[in-house]
């Protein structure tokens, strides 16, 4: 297992996730808002951001976190062994945005590039979480069933709560270094 995607809306964990699990894995992690945002905000063209992106698909192993293009997804979701969509409410999703902006007053997020700090009002990112949910998530489950055999769908979870977190990276290290079969219906289990 060496090539992971993980996707969600923003503040579902997306990135939490991914870092662990490419600690406890020593595989590379990519995160899609470090290419998509420039600094200050600033969004790369899709051109340029679907070069970065084809140049880390071609590499051996990657954990990708993020959204990014709608045109990349074929590619990302093809490459991958596993996908992980972080299903999450959107209350839940704004409590880490929240939790993150605090956070962010002590030290810069590390998931993006300099200069990219979540300001604002929290209605404006509700706003997006919100626009997300009705009309991105919808979008993305339906691609997902080109892709059923190799996606996991997290509805419960929270990178927030240890217990999920430290459960979860359990049982995925456990099948990838013992090398079993049947990953995703493990995993899913009590996940849903």
């Amino acid at each position: 297992m060496k090539r992971i995607t993980i996707i969600g809306n923003a503040g579902a964990g997306k990135s939490t996730l991914a870092v662990k699990l490419g600690e406890r894995l020593a595989i590379p992690v990519y995160h899609l808002d470090k290419l998509l945002w420039k600094e200050g905000w600033v969004r790369t063209p899709e051109e340029e951001f679907v070069a970065k992106h084809q140049e880390i698909l071609e590499k051996e192993e990657w954990i990708i976190d993020g959204v990014a293009y709608k045109s990349t997804y074929d590619a990302r979701f093809t490459q991958a062994e596993v996908i992980l969509l972080l299903d999450v409410p959107v209350e839940i999703c704004v409590e880490h945005a929240v939790q993150r902006m605090e956070e962010e007053k002590t030290r810069p997020n590390p998931y993006v590039n300099p200069n990219c700090p979540y300001e604002g009002p929290i209605e404006q990112q509700k706003e997006v979480m919100i626009l997300f949910h009705e009309e991105y998530r919808p979008w993305i489950l339906e691609k997902l069933e080109n892709f059923k055999e190799k996606t996991i769908i997290l509805k419960d979870f929270s990178s927030q709560k240890k217990d999920d977190m430290d459960n979860l990276l359990h049982r995925i290290v456990e099948k990838i270094t013992n090398g079993k079969q049947n990953l995703i219906d493990d995993i899913c289990k009590n996940t849903s």
